[in-house]
């Protein structure tokens, strides 16, 4: 007798910041010549200003949403909290700048919520390179998975994939006009002529845009720049601009660009633009799908996957209608990935996972999930190079949820003070050093540090470092000092090529295999930014006056005085 067994499973790719927000479009849309595709948010990225909780990050509540002329967008300011004269739904603002990994701004004005025209490549500023990164991706104000395209991914998703010219056209919805773009493999009732000379060819109805949108067709509003605080549009026509993560890198020592798309009756769709950083343009978010499949050699007929693609969180449902019994169903993600990576962690044995650690230390963690040799080669892939892989294993932090390994940002943090004042206790006060290589809680030390009332700097600059980083994952936080044991063993594995396990050692104990000299060479030849060669903060608190820090000029930690100034560096763990 034949038995029908259904399964039910969930795809565990861990979510950093709870459950996944609404607001998710349900078209596909490819952004690589891999299959990658991607859902975009229901509307542009918005921020709102209340005085009595700060700054408030929301995705905008219809596709046709924008601000435009009105204030926020024209009550901005230079200084914190970065607007003027009104508070609540009149402080909205949807025009953000594009700020560079080496800007020293750390508030709000780091997502480009700033009057600031300054345009000489400042690092108090919007950057001073043509090269760097962007300091933080406006996907991380909101969490669970959402992101900012690559100018590749743009430049892919509106000419590379199939059938792309007739994919996308200026049309006008509700009354506004925009870009309308269509989901992969799209057909419609819906008749639209495919224009790049008037928005006014495509005037939507309400009853067929509910059916456009219902098909997973994006429409980005044309919301004009900012300047300062004044919005405007451009020859006097109407034109959109949505900012990508990439930095226009053709004219290093010039004035730093950034690319996006632009478009417009007088240009037409340019995925290849670039422009001043210092121009407030829209941010349309979007989060990376899933494909499922059954791995190769399985015999397929009796068994079905539903669905087969999808957003990252979505429950998976595998059925079973053949006539045997079945005694486990595995999920796996594929090689390559972070997701991949836990679970072979978490199913090693001791020689696994040396083997493991042989073979990923040193490599690079991309915002997409996957893991990367260089972080050239995730920025050719279409994604942000994230993190540095540093240790591998299940002790690294005491949240259960994070328990496969630790990862080192690829530059520096914020060199600043660990606080302002010499008081405490802040967190556990762990005065003998073998001591405080056992603790491993430096997600939580860095939220008691920066929710406790008090400034604590140091792990403030490194929960808020603002690199783009992947679903499952931590966030960003200042290590412990036992963590940092666990990340100069690791470097320095890699760097000799075989285990290093030696512990960190009290002041004027010098270890050559931890000192800057020998470490940077492997952060660096992936991409990354080495040591300065100083002092870095731990969030392990020996007193009311010191802290555990690591001196990678000699390779030892030692306490340090908390207002002093010293170098950062951010961590996630996964």
């Amino acid at each position: 007798m034949k038995r029908k067994i259904l399964l039910t499973l969930t795809f565990m790719l861990a979510i950093a910041h709870g459950a996944w927000a609404s607001g998710e479009l349900t078209g596909k849309f490819s952004v690589n010549a891999n299959g990658k595709q991607v859902v975009f948010a229901q509307g542009n990225l918005q921020a709102t200003y209340y005085s009595s909780e700060g700054w408030r990050w929301a995705i905008a509540g219809n596709q046709w949403d924008y601000i435009g002329e009105a204030p926020g967008n024209t009550k901005v300011t230079n200084a914190s909290p970065f607007v003027a004269g009104y508070e609540g739904a009149y402080t909205t603002v949807d025009l953000f700048g594009w700020v560079g990994a080496s800007s020293t701004w750390t508030d709000v004005n780091r997502y480009g919520i700033t009057s600031s025209t300054e345009n000489t490549g400042s690092a108090d500023g919007y950057g001073t390179s043509n090269v760097e990164c962007l300091k933080s991706d406006w996907g991380n104000t909101i969490g669970s998975g959402w992101r900012t395209l690559s100018r590749a991914e743009w430049i892919y998703l509106l000419t590379g994939r199939e059938n792309a010219d007739n994919l996308r056209t200026l049309a006008t919805v509700h009354g506004v006009r925009g870009l309308l773009i269509m989901p992969d493999g799209w057909t419609s009732s819906v008749s639209l002529t495919i224009t790049t000379a008037d928005y006014t060819t495509n005037t939507v109805s309400d009853i067929n845009w509910t059916t456009l949108e219902s098909e997973g067709c994006v429409f980005l509003p044309a919301a004009h720049r900012r300047l300062g605080n004044g919005v405007s549009t451009v020859e006097g026509d109407v034109y959109g601009h949505y900012w990508s993560t990439t930095p226009n890198s053709v004219n290093e020592g010039q004035t730093p660009n950034a690319y996006d798309i632009s478009f417009s009756t007088t240009h037409g769709i340019d995925a290849l633009h670039s422009q001043y950083r210092r121009w407030g343009s829209s941010v349309r978010l979007v989060k990376d799908c899933y494909t499922a499949s059954f791995a190769a050699g399985n015999d397929n007929t009796d068994w079905s996957i539903n669905p087969t693609s999808g957003i990252e969180g979505t429950e998976v449902t595998v059925t079973y209608s053949g006539g045997h019994k079945v005694k486990s169903v595995t999920v796996k993600a594929k090689p390559g990935t972070l997701a991949w990576l836990k679970a072979a962690v978490d199913a090693a044995d001791a020689t696994e996972l040396a083997t493991l650690n042989s073979t990923y230390l040193g490599k690079v963690i991309g915002a997409d999930g996957r893991i990367y040799d260089t972080a050239t080669d995730a920025t050719t892939a279409g994604t942000t190079a994230s993190a540095l892989i540093a240790y591998l294993g299940n002790a690294g932090e005491e949240n259960t949820s994070y328990q496969h390994g630790l990862a080192i940002a690829l530059r520096n943090g914020t060199y600043c003070n660990w606080k302002n004042d010499k008081t405490g206790p802040c967190v556990p006060q762990i005065s003998d050093l073998s001591t405080a290589l056992t603790y491993k809680s430096g997600i939580a030390f860095t939220n008691t540090l920066t929710s406790d009332g008090h400034v604590h700097n140091a792990a403030t600059a490194a929960k808020n470092f603002g690199a783009t980083y992947p679903a499952g994952t931590s966030g960003w936080f200042l290590p412990t000092v036992g963590q940092w044991n666990l990340i100069v063993q690791g470097l320095a594995s890699k760097k000799a090529g075989s285990p290093v396990t030696t512990d960190l050692d009290n002041w004027n104990h010098e270890n050559p295999a931890y000192k800057s000299s020998n470490l940077d060479s492997v952060i660096e030849a992936v991409g990354g930014s080495g040591f300065q060669n100083g002092i870095y903060w731990s969030s392990t608190e020996i007193n009311n006056d010191e802290v555990w820090g690591i001196n990678f000029h000699n390779g030892w930690a030692a306490g340090f005085v908390k207002s002093t100034e010293y170098n950062t560096r951010a961590v996630l763990a996964f």
